[in-house]
């Protein structure tokens, strides 16, 4: 007779729910979204378009999540006033 499992290392589990394969689950997901694109290419390139889109958004967070130059930045009345100089001099 095998040895009776202590629950210490038995997961718990509610009984009649079984469990969850995640990986049968994303296995499942692939299926569906290669079997749709091969049905029309056109959900492909509507993928790759987000994706890309998504990639050049992260990208350009990274690069631009730097520090500010306080030198650099103005509030807005002196914004307005360097713009107004600027068109009086035109």
């Amino acid at each position: 007779m095998p040895p009776d499992p202590s629950p210490a290392t038995t997961p718990s589990r509610s009984p009649g729910v079984p469990g969850v394969d995640v990986g049968l689950m994303l296995h499942g997901i692939w299926q569906g979204f290669v079997s749709a694109v091969s049905a029309s290419p056109w959900l492909g390139v509507i993928l790759v378009i987000a994706v890309a889109g998504g990639v050049v958004r992260f990208v350009r967070s990274v690069i631009h999540s730097g520090p500010r130059d306080p030198v650099r930045r103005f509030s807005r009345a002196d914004k307005a006033a360097i713009v107004g100089e600027g068109r009086r001099a035109l």
